[in-house]
Protein backbone atom coordinates (compact mmCIF):
# COMPACT_ATOMS: atom_id res chain seq x y z
CA UNK A 1 0.00 0.00 0.00
CA UNK A 2 2.71 2.49 1.00
CA UNK A 3 4.70 1.72 -2.15
CA UNK A 4 1.59 2.57 -4.20
CA UNK A 5 1.19 5.82 -2.23
CA UNK A 6 4.81 6.68 -3.00
CA UNK A 7 4.15 6.21 -6.71
CA UNK A 8 1.11 8.49 -6.55
CA UNK A 9 3.06 10.99 -4.44
CA UNK A 10 5.85 11.19 -6.99
CA UNK A 11 3.45 11.44 -9.91
CA UNK A 12 1.73 14.36 -8.22
CA UNK A 13 4.88 16.16 -7.08
CA UNK A 14 7.95 15.71 -9.25
CA UNK A 15 11.28 14.68 -7.68
CA UNK A 16 10.24 14.47 -4.03
CA UNK A 17 13.19 13.03 -2.04
CA UNK A 18 12.60 9.50 -0.78
CA UNK A 19 13.71 10.49 2.73
CA UNK A 20 10.96 13.14 2.93
CA UNK A 21 8.28 10.60 2.06
CA UNK A 22 9.74 8.02 4.47
CA UNK A 23 9.96 10.61 7.24
CA UNK A 24 6.32 11.65 6.86
CA UNK A 25 5.03 8.08 6.87
CA UNK A 26 7.09 7.06 9.90
CA UNK A 27 6.19 10.21 11.84
CA UNK A 28 2.55 9.55 10.96
CA UNK A 29 2.79 6.07 12.49
CA UNK A 30 4.29 7.48 15.69
CA UNK A 31 1.56 10.11 15.96
CA UNK A 32 -1.22 7.57 15.31
CA UNK A 33 0.06 4.76 17.53
CA UNK A 34 0.74 6.00 21.05
CA UNK A 35 2.28 2.73 22.29
CA UNK A 36 4.72 2.67 19.37
CA UNK A 37 5.54 6.33 19.96
CA UNK A 38 6.28 5.85 23.66
CA UNK A 39 8.45 2.77 23.14
CA UNK A 40 10.32 4.42 20.27
CA UNK A 41 11.07 7.47 22.41
CA UNK A 42 11.91 5.62 25.63
CA UNK A 43 13.31 2.25 24.55
CA UNK A 44 14.79 2.99 21.12
CA UNK A 45 15.93 6.63 21.33
CA UNK A 46 16.42 6.59 25.13
CA UNK A 47 15.16 10.12 25.57
CA UNK A 48 14.23 11.42 29.05
CA UNK A 49 10.68 10.70 30.20
CA UNK A 50 8.07 13.24 29.19
CA UNK A 51 5.08 14.00 27.02
CA UNK A 52 6.48 14.56 23.53
CA UNK A 53 4.97 16.18 20.48
CA UNK A 54 6.33 15.14 17.07
CA UNK A 55 6.59 17.57 14.17
CA UNK A 56 8.14 17.17 10.71
CA UNK A 57 9.91 19.56 8.33
CA UNK A 58 10.31 22.21 11.03
CA UNK A 59 12.02 25.41 9.87
CA UNK A 60 14.62 27.16 12.03
CA UNK A 61 16.55 30.31 11.04
CA UNK A 62 20.35 30.22 11.06
CA UNK A 63 22.58 33.05 9.85
CA UNK A 64 19.92 34.54 7.56
CA UNK A 65 19.19 31.11 6.08
CA UNK A 66 16.59 28.43 6.78
CA UNK A 67 17.33 24.96 8.11
CA UNK A 68 14.60 22.34 7.74
CA UNK A 69 14.72 19.63 10.41
CA UNK A 70 13.19 16.30 9.34
CA UNK A 71 11.72 15.37 12.75
CA UNK A 72 11.57 17.43 15.94
CA UNK A 73 10.48 15.87 19.24
CA UNK A 74 9.67 18.29 22.04
CA UNK A 75 8.68 17.83 25.65
CA UNK A 76 8.62 20.39 28.45
CA UNK A 77 12.35 19.90 29.20
CA UNK A 78 13.80 18.19 26.10
CA UNK A 79 14.14 18.90 22.40
CA UNK A 80 15.45 16.34 19.92
CA UNK A 81 16.33 16.81 16.24
CA UNK A 82 16.36 13.77 13.92
CA UNK A 83 17.93 13.96 10.48
CA UNK A 84 16.88 11.11 8.16
CA UNK A 85 18.83 9.95 5.12
CA UNK A 86 18.02 7.28 2.54
CA UNK A 87 20.16 7.51 -0.61
CA UNK A 88 21.84 10.82 0.18
CA UNK A 89 24.59 11.67 2.64
CA UNK A 90 25.03 14.54 5.06
CA UNK A 91 24.57 17.97 3.55
CA UNK A 92 27.27 20.63 3.78
CA UNK A 93 28.13 20.89 7.54
CA UNK A 94 24.51 19.89 8.19
CA UNK A 95 25.04 18.37 11.64
CA UNK A 96 27.16 21.32 12.76
CA UNK A 97 24.42 23.73 11.67
CA UNK A 98 21.76 21.75 13.54
CA UNK A 99 24.05 21.76 16.57
CA UNK A 100 24.24 25.56 16.42
CA UNK A 101 20.44 25.74 16.43
CA UNK A 102 20.28 23.38 19.40
CA UNK A 103 22.73 25.65 21.28
CA UNK A 104 20.11 28.37 20.98
CA UNK A 105 17.46 25.91 22.12
CA UNK A 106 19.33 25.43 25.41
CA UNK A 107 17.77 28.73 26.51
CA UNK A 108 14.38 26.97 26.59
CA UNK A 109 15.19 23.28 27.16
CA UNK A 110 17.28 21.47 29.77
CA UNK A 111 18.27 18.64 27.40
CA UNK A 112 19.13 18.74 23.69
CA UNK A 113 19.55 15.72 21.41
CA UNK A 114 20.74 15.32 17.83
CA UNK A 115 20.15 11.99 16.09
CA UNK A 116 21.15 10.83 12.61
CA UNK A 117 19.31 7.98 10.83
CA UNK A 118 20.74 6.53 7.61
CA UNK A 119 20.23 3.69 5.17
CA UNK A 120 23.96 3.09 4.81
CA UNK A 121 26.78 3.02 7.34
CA UNK A 122 27.92 6.65 7.64
CA UNK A 123 29.97 7.14 10.81
CA UNK A 124 30.24 10.70 12.14
CA UNK A 125 32.64 12.24 14.64
CA UNK A 126 30.12 14.71 16.02
CA UNK A 127 29.80 14.54 19.82
CA UNK A 128 27.60 17.39 21.08
CA UNK A 129 23.94 17.30 22.13
CA UNK A 130 23.90 13.59 23.07
CA UNK A 131 24.61 12.83 19.42
CA UNK A 132 23.80 9.30 18.31
CA UNK A 133 23.34 7.38 15.07
CA UNK A 134 21.12 4.52 13.97
CA UNK A 135 20.00 2.99 10.71
CA UNK A 136 16.68 2.26 9.05
CA UNK A 137 17.08 -1.50 9.39
CA UNK A 138 17.19 -0.97 13.17
CA UNK A 139 13.92 0.98 12.94
CA UNK A 140 12.45 -1.91 10.94
CA UNK A 141 13.56 -4.43 13.57
CA UNK A 142 12.01 -2.27 16.29
CA UNK A 143 8.71 -2.07 14.40
CA UNK A 144 8.51 -5.85 13.94
CA UNK A 145 7.27 -6.06 17.52
CA UNK A 146 4.10 -4.31 16.32
CA UNK A 147 3.64 -5.99 12.93
CA UNK A 148 0.13 -7.20 13.79
CA UNK A 149 -0.82 -3.63 12.96
CA UNK A 150 -1.53 -3.62 9.19
CA UNK A 151 -0.21 -0.12 8.61
CA UNK A 152 3.06 -0.84 10.42
CA UNK A 153 3.39 -4.12 8.54
CA UNK A 154 2.94 -2.17 5.28
CA UNK A 155 5.65 0.25 6.34
CA UNK A 156 8.05 -2.62 7.08
CA UNK A 157 7.29 -4.02 3.60
CA UNK A 158 8.01 -0.58 2.15
CA UNK A 159 11.36 -0.46 3.99
CA UNK A 160 12.24 -3.92 2.66
CA UNK A 161 11.35 -2.87 -0.90
CA UNK A 162 13.85 -0.03 -0.66
CA UNK A 163 16.58 -2.16 0.99
CA UNK A 164 16.16 -0.38 4.31
CA UNK A 165 15.22 -3.41 6.39
CA UNK A 166 17.97 -5.91 5.72
CA UNK A 167 19.24 -8.35 8.31
CA UNK A 168 22.57 -10.15 8.73
CA UNK A 169 21.28 -13.71 8.54
CA UNK A 170 22.87 -15.46 5.53
CA UNK A 171 20.80 -17.92 3.54
CA UNK A 172 21.78 -20.34 0.75
CA UNK A 173 21.06 -17.74 -1.93
CA UNK A 174 23.46 -15.30 -0.24
CA UNK A 175 26.24 -17.88 -0.25
CA UNK A 176 25.71 -18.65 -3.93
CA UNK A 177 25.87 -14.93 -4.68
CA UNK A 178 29.07 -14.56 -2.66
CA UNK A 179 30.68 -17.45 -4.49
CA UNK A 180 29.90 -15.81 -7.83
CA UNK A 181 30.87 -12.28 -6.76
CA UNK A 182 34.46 -12.49 -8.02
CA UNK A 183 33.37 -13.76 -11.43
CA UNK A 184 30.74 -11.04 -11.80
CA UNK A 185 33.08 -8.24 -10.70
CA UNK A 186 35.77 -9.44 -13.11
CA UNK A 187 33.32 -9.40 -16.02
CA UNK A 188 32.09 -5.92 -15.08
CA UNK A 189 35.66 -4.63 -14.74
CA UNK A 190 36.69 -6.08 -18.11
CA UNK A 191 33.61 -4.61 -19.77
CA UNK A 192 34.20 -1.11 -18.40
CA UNK A 193 38.00 -1.03 -18.47
CA UNK A 194 38.28 -1.59 -22.19
CA UNK A 195 36.09 1.49 -22.73
CA UNK A 196 38.34 3.70 -20.64
CA UNK A 197 40.43 4.91 -23.63
CA UNK A 198 37.23 5.83 -25.50
CA UNK A 199 35.90 7.68 -22.44
CA UNK A 200 39.24 9.49 -22.04
CA UNK A 201 39.42 10.50 -25.70
CA UNK A 202 35.79 11.65 -25.83
CA UNK A 203 35.98 13.69 -22.62
CA UNK A 204 39.57 14.92 -22.55
CA UNK A 205 40.63 16.06 -19.07
CA UNK A 206 44.42 15.61 -19.58
CA UNK A 207 44.41 12.81 -17.01
CA UNK A 208 43.22 9.25 -16.58
CA UNK A 209 39.68 8.62 -15.32
CA UNK A 210 39.32 7.63 -11.66
CA UNK A 211 38.16 4.13 -10.74
CA UNK A 212 34.99 3.66 -8.72
CA UNK A 213 35.43 -0.07 -8.17
CA UNK A 214 35.67 -0.09 -4.38
CA UNK A 215 33.21 -1.62 -1.94
CA UNK A 216 31.92 1.82 -0.93
CA UNK A 217 30.60 2.38 -4.46
CA UNK A 218 28.82 -0.98 -4.39
CA UNK A 219 27.37 -0.56 -0.91
CA UNK A 220 26.40 3.09 -1.01
CA UNK A 221 25.57 3.62 -4.68
CA UNK A 222 24.97 0.09 -6.03
CA UNK A 223 27.30 0.70 -8.94
CA UNK A 224 30.73 0.23 -10.51
CA UNK A 225 32.06 3.24 -12.43
CA UNK A 226 34.92 5.13 -14.03
CA UNK A 227 34.64 8.91 -13.71
CA UNK A 228 36.11 12.40 -13.89
CA UNK A 229 35.29 14.94 -11.18
CA UNK A 230 35.72 18.75 -11.07
CA UNK A 231 34.49 18.99 -14.64
CA UNK A 232 33.97 22.79 -14.71
CA UNK A 233 36.18 25.92 -14.57
CA UNK A 234 36.89 27.25 -12.00
CA UNK A 235 37.09 24.31 -9.59
CA UNK A 236 34.58 24.24 -6.75
CA UNK A 237 34.38 22.55 -3.37
CA UNK A 238 30.96 21.27 -4.49
CA UNK A 239 31.10 17.96 -6.36
CA UNK A 240 30.64 17.56 -10.10
CA UNK A 241 31.39 14.50 -12.23
CA UNK A 242 30.91 12.72 -15.52
CA UNK A 243 30.90 8.93 -15.32
CA UNK A 244 30.04 5.67 -16.99
CA UNK A 245 29.44 2.30 -15.43
CA UNK A 246 27.03 -0.42 -14.42
CA UNK A 247 24.18 -0.03 -11.96
CA UNK A 248 23.94 -3.26 -10.02
CA UNK A 249 20.42 -3.11 -8.61
CA UNK A 250 18.55 -3.63 -11.89
CA UNK A 251 21.19 -3.98 -13.55
CA UNK A 252 21.71 -1.28 -16.18
CA UNK A 253 24.45 0.30 -18.25
CA UNK A 254 24.63 4.01 -17.66
CA UNK A 255 26.45 7.23 -18.48
CA UNK A 256 25.77 10.34 -16.47
CA UNK A 257 26.64 13.81 -15.18
CA UNK A 258 26.11 14.93 -11.60
CA UNK A 259 26.29 18.50 -10.21
CA UNK A 260 25.90 19.32 -6.52
CA UNK A 261 23.29 21.91 -5.57
CA UNK A 262 25.97 24.21 -4.16
CA UNK A 263 27.98 24.26 -7.39
CA UNK A 264 28.20 27.62 -9.27
CA UNK A 265 26.83 26.06 -12.49
CA UNK A 266 23.86 24.35 -10.78
CA UNK A 267 21.18 26.92 -11.70
CA UNK A 268 22.40 27.21 -15.29
CA UNK A 269 22.41 23.42 -15.58
CA UNK A 270 18.76 23.31 -14.49
CA UNK A 271 17.82 25.87 -17.16
CA UNK A 272 19.62 23.92 -19.86
CA UNK A 273 18.27 20.50 -18.92
CA UNK A 274 14.70 21.80 -18.98
CA UNK A 275 15.11 21.89 -22.77
CA UNK A 276 16.65 18.43 -23.12
CA UNK A 277 14.78 15.90 -25.23
CA UNK A 278 15.46 12.41 -26.57
CA UNK A 279 16.39 9.68 -24.08
CA UNK A 280 18.10 11.77 -21.40
CA UNK A 281 16.76 11.24 -17.91
CA UNK A 282 17.00 14.37 -15.76
CA UNK A 283 16.47 14.37 -12.01
CA UNK A 284 16.56 17.28 -9.55
CA UNK A 285 16.80 16.08 -5.97
CA UNK A 286 17.66 17.68 -2.64
CA UNK A 287 21.43 17.32 -3.13
CA UNK A 288 21.77 18.26 -6.80
CA UNK A 289 20.94 17.43 -10.41
CA UNK A 290 21.73 14.39 -12.55
CA UNK A 291 21.51 13.76 -16.29
CA UNK A 292 21.69 10.12 -17.38
CA UNK A 293 21.35 7.68 -20.22
CA UNK A 294 20.57 4.07 -19.25
CA UNK A 295 20.18 0.68 -20.92
CA UNK A 296 18.62 -2.40 -19.36
CA UNK A 297 21.25 -5.16 -19.40
CA UNK A 298 18.70 -7.97 -19.55
CA UNK A 299 18.43 -7.56 -23.32
CA UNK A 300 22.01 -8.82 -23.60
CA UNK A 301 21.44 -12.08 -21.73
CA UNK A 302 22.89 -15.13 -23.53
CA UNK A 303 23.68 -12.95 -26.56
CA UNK A 304 26.94 -14.01 -28.21
CA UNK A 305 27.23 -10.53 -29.69
CA UNK A 306 26.61 -8.81 -26.33
CA UNK A 307 30.18 -7.59 -25.95
CA UNK A 308 30.03 -5.66 -29.20
CA UNK A 309 26.50 -4.39 -28.59
CA UNK A 310 27.36 -3.08 -25.11
CA UNK A 311 30.44 -1.29 -26.47
CA UNK A 312 28.34 0.28 -29.24
CA UNK A 313 25.77 1.52 -26.72
CA UNK A 314 28.41 3.20 -24.55
CA UNK A 315 30.06 4.86 -27.55
CA UNK A 316 26.69 6.22 -28.68
CA UNK A 317 25.92 7.47 -25.16
CA UNK A 318 29.36 9.15 -24.95
CA UNK A 319 28.61 10.85 -28.25
CA UNK A 320 25.26 12.18 -26.94
CA UNK A 321 26.92 13.70 -23.88
CA UNK A 322 29.74 15.10 -26.02
CA UNK A 323 27.18 16.92 -28.15
CA UNK A 324 25.48 18.24 -25.02
CA UNK A 325 28.80 19.63 -23.73
CA UNK A 326 29.57 21.22 -27.12
CA UNK A 327 26.19 22.97 -27.08
CA UNK A 328 26.71 24.42 -23.59
CA UNK A 329 30.16 26.04 -23.75
CA UNK A 330 28.81 28.88 -21.57
CA UNK A 331 28.95 26.47 -18.61
CA UNK A 332 32.77 26.63 -18.78
CA UNK A 333 33.47 22.92 -19.00
CA UNK A 334 36.96 21.77 -18.11
CA UNK A 335 36.28 18.83 -20.42
CA UNK A 336 37.76 19.30 -23.89
CA UNK A 337 35.53 17.90 -26.63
Amino acid sequence: MINKLLKLYRNARHNIPLEDFTTEVFAGILNMEDEVKQKFINDFLHLPNGEYEIKTQVIYPLQNKKCIIDIVLRSEDTICFIENKVESGEGNEQLDKYGQILEECRKSYKETYLLYCTKYDDKKDYSKHHFNQYRWFEVANFLKKFNTNNFIDNFITYLKTHDMAHDIVFDAKNFISLCDLQNISNKAYDCLDKLKPVFKNTFNMDQNPSDGFDFKQVRKHNRLIHYYNDIFIPESKSWSEIKYGILLFKPELYVGIWVDKGHPVYENMIQYTSKLINDFKVGIIEEGIYIELKKDMSIFLNDEEADSAITDWYILAFSSFKKMIQETSELNWKIKV
